[in-house]
C-alpha cells in the first residue's frame, strides 16, 4: 500500500514537472525542427501580443427554387439538410385583422377546429394517424396570416400531405367540437388574467389602434367567442383557407423534381370553389397627444409591468433596417441603453427591452419591463430619461452604431443554422410579403444605413412628449415610511401612486383588466 502511494506521488510530481516544462516552453518560445527554441516576434509588457482577427467569414442565404402547383399555389423550396426530414408551412394571407366586428377571435378559433375532425377521421383518428407516422402537424392564425405546418419523415411525406389535404378540404366543424374548443379558449382567456404582460399588451394595443387592425384581441373575448357560430366558421374557412390565398414554403434534402412531384400529388389537385377573401378591418390611428399614464390596479402585486410607446410607421423597405439598428442601441439587445440602465446599473428588473414592429398597415414602438413594485416610479423616470436622451442630448454614438451593425450582420447566419430556422426565415418573409430577394439582401441593406440615418430613424419613432404609458401594478403599495408626521407617531407613507404622480408626466387614467374606465383605488 505504501509503495503504491509512493508511486502515485512520483507520478503526480512527474506530471507537474512536465506541465511546468511545457509552460516554460510556451513562455520562452516555440521549438523549431532542430529542437532549438525561438522567441515570439513581438512582446507587450512581457506577454505576446494578441493575434489580429482575420476577415469575417462569408455567408450566403440558402438558395431557393420557385415553382407553382397546378392549383396556383406558389412554392418556395429550399433544398437543405442531410437527414430524411421535410418541413413545410402552407401560409394563408389572412389573419385576425380581418375578424368581423363583434366576432373577434374567429380566425384563431377556426384554425383550432381544423384538426378536430373530417368526414373520414375524427379528432382521435387524426391524432392516431399523426403518431403512427411520427408526423408533427399544426394549424394556427396570427394577425395577418394563418398556416398549416408539417414536420414529416421523407417516407411518410405523401401520407402526411394526404392527411393535410383532408383537413383543409373537408373539415366538418361538429357543434360538439366547437362547443368544447370554445370552452377551452374561454378558460385560456381567464388564465391570461394572471399574466400582467398579456393584460398590458392587449390594453396598450387597443389604446393605439382601437377596434381595428392590431388593436383587437386575436384570441377574442368571452362575448365575441360566444357570438361565433358554426356558419361563421364554415364561411371563414371557405374564404380564407383557399389555394388562391396561399403560399407554400418547404425545406428538405430531396431533389427539386422529386419534391415537386410529392407536393403536386398531395396538394396540387386541391381546388375548392373560390370565395371572396376577407378584408382587413382598418382605421387610421391617431398618434398620442401628450403623455397619459393608464393604470391597471393589481393589489398585492410584487412587480409592476410597464409599457411605454406609440404608433410607428408601416413597413418601408428603405427604412426597415435603420429602425431596427437604432432600436438595438436603445433597447433591442442585452447591451442596450435601457437594459444596462434599469437592470445592470439600477437593479430594478431582470431585463428591459424596446422593440419596433412595422406591419403592413401600421406599426408600433414600445419599451417595456417588469420591475420591482417599490421601483415603479423610478423605473418610469429612467424610461422617460432614456427616450429623451437618445433624441436629445445623448444621440447614438459611432461606437454604439458600429457595434449594432456588427451584431446585425454576424448574428444573421444563426437564423439559418437548422431546417426549422430556414423554414421560419423564408416563411416569415412570405407571410409578411417582403420584396423579392429580401433575405439575401440583408447584409447590403445594413451596410446602406449610416449613423445619420439611424439617428433620423429613432427620431421618427420616439417622441417623448407624446406617449402612451400602461402600467399593471399595485397603486397603493407602500414603498417608504421615512419619518413620522409632525406631532404624531404615525409614519408618513409613500406609495407607488405617490411616486408616479411626483413624476408630473401627464394625466393618470385608471382602467380595469378589460381596458374599461375604473375609479382610482381607495388609499
Amino acid at each position: 500500500m505504501g509503495s503504491l502511494m509512493n508511486n502515485n506521488r512520483l507520478l503526480v510530481l512527474g506530471l507537474g514537472a512536465a506541465m511546468l516544462a511545457s509552460a516554460g516552453c510556451v513562455k520562452t518560445g516555440a521549438s523549431t525542427a532542430s529542437g532549438q527554441a525561438t522567441a515570439p516576434a513581438t512582446y507587450e509588457d512581457g506577454w505576446p501580443v494578441m493575434p489580429v482577427p482575420g476577415p469575417a467569414p462569408s455567408f450566403a442565404v440558402p438558395g431557393a427554387t420557385e415553382f407553382t402547383l397546378s392549383n396556383g399555389i406558389p412554392v418556395t423550396y429550399v433544398q437543405r439538410g442531410t437527414i430524411p426530414l421535410v418541413q413545410l408551412s402552407l401560409n394563408f394571407f389572412t389573419g385576425s385583422m380581418a375578424d368581423p366586428a363583434g366576432k373577434e377571435g374567429l380566425a384563431a378559433f377556426t384554425a383550432d377546429l381544423l384538426n378536430e375532425g373530417t368526414s373520414k377521421r375524427d379528432a382521435l383518428q387524426i391524432s392516431d394517424d399523426l403518431q403512427r407516422m411520427a408526423t408533427g402537424m399544426s394549424t394556427s392564425a396570427g394577425l395577418s396570416s394563418s398556416s398549416l405546418s408539417i414536420n414529416a419523415l421523407e417516407d411518410k411525406l405523401d401520407e402526411s400531405l394526404a392527411l393535410a389535404r383532408d383537413l383543409l378540404s373537408d373539415p366538418v366543424f361538429k357543434q360538439e367540437d366547437i362547443d368544447r374548443v370554445r370552452a377551452d379558449r374561454k378558460n385560456r382567456l381567464l388564465t391570461s388574467r394572471d399574466q400582467p404582460g398579456t393584460i398590458n399588451y392587449l390594453i396598450f394595443s387597443e389604446l393605439l389602434y382601437g377596434d381595428s387592425y392590431a388593436g383587437r384581441p386575436a384570441s377574442g373575448s368571452a362575448d365575441s367567442l360566444d357570438a361565433i357560430t358554426r356558419e361563421d366558421m364554415v364561411a371563414w374557412h371557405k374564404a380564407a383557407w383557399q389555394p388562391s390565398n396561399a403560399g407554400l414554403v418547404v425545406v428538405g434534402r430531396l431533389p427539386v423534381d422529386e419534391m415537386k412531384s410529392h407536393l403536386e400529388s398531395g396538394l396540387g389537385s386541391w381546388s375548392p370553389e373560390e370565395a371572396e377573401v376577407p378584408a382587413a378591418v382598418l382605421k387610421t390611428p391617431e398618434a398620442p397627444k401628450g403623455v397619459t399614464i393608464y393604470w391597471v390596479d393589481r393589489p398585492g402585486a410584487a412587480q409592476s409591468y410597464i409599457q411605454v410607446g406609440s404608433i410607428a410607421p408601416a413597413f418601408s423597405e428603405d427604412k426597415h433596417e435603420a429602425w431596427s439598428l437604432a432600436n438595438m442601441v436603445l433597447g433591442g439587445q442585452f447591451s442596450s441603453r435601457i437594459n444596462l440602465n434599469l437592470r445592470e446599473d439600477k437593479g430594478y428588473t431582470y431585463g428591459a427591452r424596446s422593440s419596433v414592429w412595422d406591419g403592413k398597415h401600421g406599426g408600433m414602438f414600445r419599451a417595456r419591463s417588469s420591475v420591482r413594485t417599490a421601483t415603479t416610479g423610478p423605473s418610469l423616470f429612467e424610461f422617460f430619461k432614456e427616450l429623451e436622451d437618445i433624441v436629445g442630448d445623448r444621440p447614438i454614438t459611432q461606437d454604439e452604431f458600429d457595434a449594432v451593425v456588427s451584431r446585425a450582420k454576424q448574428g444573421y447566419p444563426g437564423r439559418f443554422e437548422n431546417m426549422g430556422g430556414v423554414l421560419g426565415a423564408f416563411s416569415g418573409a412570405q407571410t409578411a410579403q417582403r420584396p423579392e430577394g429580401w433575405l439575401a439582401s440583408k447584409s447590403a441593406r445594413v451596410d446602406a444605413v449610416s449613423l445619420q440615418s439611424a439617428q433620423a430613424a429613432i427620431n421618427e419613432l420616439v417622441d417623448p412628449e407624446n406617449l402612451i404609458v400602461v402600467v399593471v401594478g399595485d397603486w397603493n403599495a407602500v414603498v417608504e415610511s421615512p419619518e413620522s408626521a409632525e406631532g404624531t407617531e404615525r409614519p408618513i407613507e409613500v406609495t407607488v401612486g405617490d411616486q408616479v404622480r411626483a413624476l408630473r408626466r401627464g394625466e393618470v387614467v385608471f382602467l380595469d383588466e378589460d381596458g374599461n374606465p375604473a375609479a382610482e383605488p381607495a388609499r
